[in-house]
């Protein structure tokens, strides 16, 4: 019904899944049928959706994700619907304070490999999605440390300009660094470029008590540890460029530390007892730690062969519950051939060992009872006992880490061509277009794991691997590129 021609029958099924009020719970399926209509030339129904969403509940990370997107992107679309956009912005933020932390680096843009830029206050983009983060800020009060300082010096501006939809959010010009009740050895306001040094390895030290927050199960306390620690770390960013790759790597390993602790905290993770309740979310989570522990090791140098064990390791939980939900699915699936998905996964856990072999390192425990269940069980088996490897993943632990050599992040800088938003290239549409391009790399040993992504206006992005012979080594570990992208523009 909600994509019926007739916009009466639209807007009445909307209005027939509003009476149900806080009893609607979208699923992702469910949901991309609901925002179907969010484009919809009809402004009763743009209306009638925006209160819909207004009652919603979210089912998960993913849902939040792409209702906030949906609403974002028709703000410029349809100007005249700002204030219902706004209301319900601001409802999503209220419902879902939970999830909304684990969005805000997409909502903002933000990417720890490049400079933080900064938003206009008057963009209608960023004071929606300004409203939907402090909004879940009143809640989830661990918001607010994670946000870039230039918001809180906006706050004020548009709290004044839209009083309707701007919750009384108390803070201070510098933001995060005074926000919360964190303990610390050393307040983070009183360190000086003599104990930097100090400093970092206190912050690092508290990490060691994170496996001690997940076997008393204190998710709170461990919650509350990794958001003060993520501050502390940004603090050291800014005053020792001498340790600031390593905090930036210790500040990548908070956010997979607080994966785990979403694996474990199952009320939070999954509403009901069974293992699909969680599915969605479980591999949101699952594919970032994938992604954040590849970042970590392949963005610094200076990792050792017993830290990329531990980062193996993470890597191998995250394909369990990959593993896991795709096994649960052959049951409905007759397609999935659950003897391959079982050698694949036997496989990642061969590179784990022969990896260790070569390196001369011991096994790990968790590893060699992965590996054992995986070796006696039978794919039916396996689907038979899914809670089972399931408190595999439940009570991991991880190991601390700790570096004691200094590391070196690999970044680059693009010297051509230059950033001109005032006069942007021009383009014709469906016809490939070559971009010169130089740029400079720095700490990078192996120039073939480096490749060049250009983003599209649509957003979809192509990747150019780099040619050996357009990369000349001017120092060691200093390379200039000169490459000629031919970029494909078909079907923007």
């Amino acid at each position: 019904m909600f994509n019926d021609e007739i916009e009466s029958v639209v807007v009445n099924a909307i209005n027939c899944l509003k009476k149900l009020g806080n009893r609607v719970r979208l699923t992702e399926d469910q949901l991309h049928i609901v925002l179907s209509t969010v484009q919809d030339s009809s402004s009763h129904v743009r209306v009638s959706l925006h209160q819909l969403l207004k009652t919603t509940v979210m089912t998960s990370i993913t849902c939040l994700h792409a209702t906030t997107s949906a609403l974002l992107a028709n703000l410029t679309r349809y100007p005249k619907d700002v204030d219902t956009t706004f209301e319900a912005l601001k409802s999503l933020g209220e419902r879902h304070s939970s999830y909304t932390e684990f969005i805000i680096e997409d909502l903002l843009r933000i990417d720890s490999r490049f400079l933080t830029q900064e938003y206009h206050p008057d963009d209608v983009y960023f004071i929606g999605v300004l409203i939907v983060i402090l909004n879940a800020s009143t809640i989830n009060k661990s918001i607010l440390a994670l946000l870039p300082k230039y918001i809180f010096r906006h706050t004020h501006y548009l709290k004044d300009k839209y009083p309707s939809y701007f919750p009384d959010v108390k803070i201070s010009e510098e933001g995060s660094h005074h926000i919360g009740s964190m303990t610390s050895d050393m307040d983070v306001t009183d360190v000086t470029e003599v104990d930097v040094g100090a400093f970092l390895e206190q912050i690092v030290d508290r990490f060691g008590k994170f496996p001690e927050f997940l076997k008393s199960r204190n998710f709170s306390e461990a919650r509350r540890m990794i958001i003060s620690n993520q501050r502390q770390l940004e603090r050291v960013m800014e005053l020792d460029k001498r340790l600031k790759d390593n905090a930036q790597f210790y500040h990548i390993y908070a956010k997979i530390l607080q994966i785990f602790v979403e694996f474990q905290d199952e009320d939070k993770l999954s509403r009901g007892n069974s293992w699909d309740d969680g599915k969605t979310q479980r591999n949101f989570l699952s594919s970032r730690l994938m992604i954040l522990s590849y970042r970590l090791e392949n963005l610094f140098l200076g990792i050792t062969a017993a830290l990329k064990l531990e980062l193996v390791e993470l890597r191998i939980v995250a394909d369990l519950v990959m593993f896991l939900d795709t096994m649960a699915l052959h049951r409905e699936e007759t397609q999935i051939d659950p003897t391959l998905l079982l050698q694949q996964f036997r496989d990642r856990l061969f590179l784990a060992r022969s990896f260790c072999s070569e390196n001369s390192l011991k096994y790990p425990e968790n590893l060699e009872n992965l590996d054992r269940a995986c070796h006696t069980l039978t794919p039916s088996e396996i689907s038979q006992n899914i809670p089972t490897l399931l408190k595999m993943i439940t009570t991991f632990i991880p190991n601390p880490i700790k570096i004691k050599n200094l590391l070196k992040k690999s970044h680059g800088q693009i010297i051509y061509p230059a950033t001109n938003p005032d006069k942007p290239a021009e383009f014709l549409l469906n016809f490939p277009v070559k971009i010169e391009f130089q740029a400079r790399l720095y700490n990078v040993d192996d120039i073939s794991m480096v490749i060049v992504q250009v983003e599209l206006p649509d957003g979809s992005v192509q990747n150019f691997p780099l040619t050996p012979v357009n990369c000349v080594s001017r120092q060691p570990l200093q390379h200039h590129l000169e490459e000629d992208l031919l970029v494909d523009l078909k079907g923007i």
